[in-house]
């Protein structure tokens, strides 16, 4: 993921009008409007998001937790018609498809804001990017508002781009940041990055009272990180590390998921082996993304899950990991002197607030699922979620028979 910047005029809007949802009669406005298909379509190139692994992770951890949360929001306000979305869909939507479709199952419509280079490009990119859109958007599972802006995600930093003005016209139900390498590898401090980006969407999403979710996907090796990222990693890890010296149980938890119980004393990470420095980076991501969250809005932010799974054949320990983050927003607090209003339900102190986070986050950073091995194990699972990939392709133009036969159907170490 790069941070370029695009000036809010060189960004291109094609998307074409489209008839309210309320219009019934549309014989009044003439013949709907339907995109012709190109004669010869371009052939499609598989890519490594194709691997069946990641099919499970999407099935597993996006779509169940999506669906735990659209359950949760339907119980407390089933007069919502609409889930927000948020976040980099790739030019096939697939993410953005299987959202939809949670959604289209209760009746309801996804709307969407993306983040794509190949948006409003006449390349093959852009064009398979504007039939996926088109196509969702008659399927009736997509909102007509729905968006994908040729803008980076890290240019919410700029509070001046259209890629912000954009995402604050609306809160979200899920932001999903399918990264292509590592979270810290942008330098600090400045506005363009993926964190002052986090900080501005955590501002934007400040001022929903439902619950919300993080879906991020990134790497968290040593070997992903630049100069710049190792010195990243470094930041968020010194405060983790102050933290968990205060919250003894947490500690003890993360020297046994280190195997390093009997060392008594956090590692450096310079000492670390391969495996220890990408827990503890995910460890520190998450921790730092936590106490973010809860200084914009008291929240319970809650990880629910970590997978796992290597980007290349012959790694000793996965690098890639995918994260689900809940946010639970807390009533705001209110100084009430007189104390006409009732009491507020009393909230547990900051340090036992931090601790109990770090106990639970601790907790799930010891259940990383490693999708690759979990899925040479279970066959029969691996080549479900295979053809389930194979059809998901096919029905995107892509060559069934073709994906079958490439190394990106087989398992990593078997390529």
């Amino acid at each position: 993921m790069t941070a370029d910047k695009m000036r809010d005029e060189e960004i291109e809007v094609t998307d074409l009008p489209v008839l309210d949802d309320a219009v019934q009669d549309v014989e009044e406005f003439g013949p709907r409007y339907e995109q012709p298909l190109p004669s010869a379509l371009p052939p499609r190139e598989f890519k490594p998001w194709h691997r069946p692994r990641k099919q499970f992770v999407r099935r597993t951890q996006w779509v169940q937790s999506f669906n735990k949360l659209v359950e949760d929001v339907l119980h407390a306000d089933p007069s919502r018609r609409v889930f927000g979305y948020i976040g980099l869909p790739g030019n096939d939507l697939i993410d953005v498809r299987l959202f939809a479709d949670v959604c289209s199952m209760r009746g309801r419509k996804l709307a969407y804001l993306g983040f794509d280079r190949a948006a409003g490009d006449a390349e093959v990119d852009g064009l398979y990017l504007n039939l996926a859109r088109d196509e969702l958007l008659k399927s009736g599972k997509a909102h007509r508002s729905s968006i994908v802006l040729r803008d980076e995600f890290s240019m919410l930093g700029e509070t001046s781009s259209l890629a912000y003005k954009q995402a604050n016209n609306a809160s979200y139900d899920v932001v999903n940041l399918d990264l292509c390498g590592s979270a810290t590898n942008m330098p600090a401090g400045g506005s363009g990055t993926l964190y002052k980006a986090l900080e501005n969407l955590l501002h934007i999403q400040e001022r929903r009272e439902e619950p919300w979710l993080l879906l991020l996907t990134a790497t968290f090796d040593r070997a992903g990180q630049s100069s710049v990222g190792l010195e990243n990693v470094e930041r968020i890890y010194l405060p983790l590390r102050e933290d968990l010296n205060r919250c003894p149980d947490a500690k003890k938890k993360v020297l046994e998921v280190l195997a390093l119980e009997n060392q008594g004393d956090l590692p450096d990470l310079e000492s670390c082996d391969d495996e220890a420095y990408s827990l503890l980076h995910v460890l520190s991501f998450v921790s730092w993304f936590s106490r973010i969250a809860r200084s914009v809005r008291p929240a319970h932010v809650k990880c629910t899950s970590i997978m796992a799974y290597r980007l290349h054949k012959g790694r000793p320990c996965p690098d890639m990991f995918s994260l689900a983050i809940r946010i639970n927003p807390h009533p705001r607090a209110i100084v009430d002197s007189a104390r006409l209003l009732p009491m507020p339900k009393m909230m547990p102190g900051s340090e036992t607030r931090d601790c109990a986070a770090l106990d639970q986050q601790v907790a799930r950073l010891g259940k990383v699922k490693d999708v690759d091995g979990h899925l040479v194990e279970n066959k029969e699972l691996f080549i479900e979620v295979r053809d389930e990939t194979a059809d998901i392709l096919e029905a995107l133009r892509y060559d069934k028979a073709g994906y079958l036969a490439s190394r990106y159907s087989k398992h990593i170490d078997d390529t």
